[in-house]
C-alpha cells in the first residue's frame, strides 16, 4: 500500500511541476498539498513556492533558507523524525526486494 501512496503523491508532484513551469503559483500549492495528502515527503516542495513567480535571485533564495531552516529544525525534532531515522538509518538490514517492487508498482 505503501509504494501505491508514493506512485500517487509522485503524480501530484509531477502536476505540480507543470504548474511551476506554467508559473500558476495557486495549482502549484493545491497540487502539492493534494500529494502530501498521500505522502507527507511532498509537503517539502512547497519550499518552492517563493519562485513560482519570479526569477531566481540570491535575496530570494536566502529569504527563502531563512524561513526553511526552523522549521526543517522543529520537524527534526518530532517523534516521527526519530522513528524514521531509527528505521532506515540506524539500522544493519537491507532491503534487496527494491527492483521486485518497482517493477510491480
Amino acid at each position: 500500500m505503501s509504494g501505491i501512496r508514493q506512485g500517487v503523491a509522485i503524480g501530484f508532484l509531477c502536476l505540480s511541476y507543470i504548474a511551476f513551469i506554467e508559473r500558476k503559483i495557486f495549482r502549484f500549492i493545491i497540487y502539492i498539498i493534494i500529494g502530501a495528502g498521500f505522502h507527507t515527503s511532498v509537503i517539502v516542495f512547497l519550499l518552492l513556492t517563493p519562485f513560482v513567480k519570479s526569477q531566481l535571485s540570491a535575496a530570494r533564495i536566502i529569504a527563502t533558507f531563512t524561513v526553511s531552516m526552523p522549521i526543517v529544525y522543529i520537524l527534526s525534532q518530532t517523534e516521527s523524525a526519530n522513528l524514521a531515522a531509527e528505521r532506515y538509518i540506524q539500522t544493519s538490514l537491507d532491503s534487496s526486494g527494491s527492483a521486485f517492487r518497482l517493477a510491480i508498482l
